[in-house]
């Protein structure tokens, strides 16, 4: 709930953190994405690491959700 709260404010630490949890303990790879699609579009003041940090979650998850439909 911290982390949704958080998320809420606009915080992209925190949907970053909640997009790995979605990812890694939830296995829920649809709201990891939708996450990871939402800071993306929120992070214009984040350093340009953490740009690249989404970028690369994105094509994974894309990766394993493509892997899971097939």
């Amino acid at each position: 709930p911290l982390w949704e709260e958080a998320v809420d404010c606009g915080d992209w630490w925190a949907v970053r953190e909640l997009a790995r949890h979605h990812e890694h303990r939830s296995r829920d790879l649809q709201k990891a994405l939708a996450l990871v699609d939402r800071g993306l579009d929120e992070i214009l003041g984040a350093p340009s690491r953490a740009v690249t940090d989404f970028r690369r979650r994105r094509e994974r998850l894309t990766s394993k959700l493509g892997r899971d439909q097939g």
